[in-house]
């Protein structure tokens, strides 16, 4: 795996820029009759255009457009998403959603959609997104991603959503925060992600993040203290947000393992630090992932998960999955959450009042 191959994940599906091979699966796409039909009818791509597409819509690209196959949990192919003739002066961008025909129906659409949204306004810049279509959308579908038709015209629908609905979205729902203790546990890497949460929550003059400390009766943490969660692992509590802290004695809970099993799938964020990479990796999680990891863990969770690609970065974001070495880059991981649900101009005070305490 690559890794200038950019991958955001979801909950049932990630999006992922192909390879050059899997054109071959975009070829099979564009041809497939109840895929296409409805939306200008099959298209023939031979593989003598395959090059002239991928340099323009995938590497090196032109900046104008952008192109990820979908793929669900299974790591099959399922459909495409994409942004295309982007303006840089009005930061505008047309989309582009195909979901192939049998897969249809499963919330496919629907998160492959929000993914290239959130890679679309919180990294590449954009400020508004829109689409043409011949048929409505669905009331649901548009009311859940944020969509307003702007105009109909000749029997075309024209579809907008702005960065800043996108974001508010994100902002009518508590958020429960889960952070994992266990014997061993760095207080540091605990203490940085959940101070930022607790201060946002000040900022913002309403509980948004609802904190919580999952593990066992009593810890022994890495300095010597001891601290008694809030929550055990059988707590009746759907994390929004799992925090693995680093630490020593991570890989050893089988407990630990077994919570995120158990709640991966449906959360939202999975920040892991330190050596608590290892147990992500432990976990099977971080497969065909790019992470960032510690020098001296590297190999053992590349024993673990040998498909994952380890960045030489000390913070990797992959939508759903953040991994840091640990310090500064932990802070930085629990901003870019909390930038994701927020929006920057919400934690725009946290990051002032933390400019202000380094000097």
């Amino acid at each position: 795996m690559e890794s200038n191959f950019y991958r955001r994940d979801g909950k049932l599906v990630y999006i992922k820029q192909p390879e050059f091979s899997e054109l071959k699966y975009v070829q099979t796409l564009w041809k497939d009759r109840e895929t296409m039909d409805g939306i200008g009818g099959i298209y023939h791509f031979p593989e003598e255009k395959w090059k002239v597409f991928y340099h323009k819509m995938v590497m090196p690209s032109d900046g104008k457009n952008f192109y990820c196959l979908v793929y669900n949990l299974d790591e099959v192919p399922v459909g495409e998403v994409s942004f295309h003739g982007y303006d840089s002066a009005a930061k505008i961008a047309r989309f582009n959603i195909k979901i192939q025909g049998k897969y249809r129906k499963r919330g496919y659409g629907r998160e492959a959609i929000r993914l290239l949204l959130e890679y679309y306004f919180f990294e590449f810049g954009g400020n508004i997104m829109m689409e043409k279509a011949k048929q409505e959308f669905s009331n649901e579908f548009i009311s859940s991603l944020g969509f307003e038709v702007i105009r109909k015209d000749k029997g075309e629908i024209t579809y907008q959503i702005s960065k800043e609905t996108f974001k508010a979205l994100s902002n009518n729902e508590k958020k429960n925060v889960c952070c994992i203790l266990y014997p061993g546990v760095d207080l540091l890497e605990v203490s940085f992600t959940f101070e930022l949460f607790n201060l946002i929550n000040k900022f913002n003059g309403e509980e948004v993040f609802k904190l919580y400390v999952i593990g066992d009766d009593e810890v022994d943490l890495s300095n010597g203290m001891k601290i008694i969660p809030s929550h055990s692992y059988e707590a009746p509590i759907i994390p929004n947000i799992i925090i693995m802290p680093g630490g020593c004695g991570c890989l050893e809970n089988n407990k630990i393992s077994s919570y995120i099993d158990k709640f991966y799938k449906d959360s939202d964020y999975i920040l892991a630090t330190g050596h608590g990479i290892m147990t992500i990796a432990k976990c099977g999680i971080v497969k065909n992932h790019i992470i960032a990891a510690l020098e001296e863990d590297r190999k053992q969770i590349l024993n673990m998960s040998p498909s994952s690609k380890i960045a030489e970065l000390s913070y990797v974001d992959t939508g759903k999955i953040i991994t840091t070495v640990g310090g500064k880059s932990s802070i930085e991981g629990t901003l870019k959450i909390i930038d994701n649900i927020l929006g920057n101009e919400k934690t725009k005070d946290l990051k002032e009042y933390l400019s202000i305490h380094k000097k």
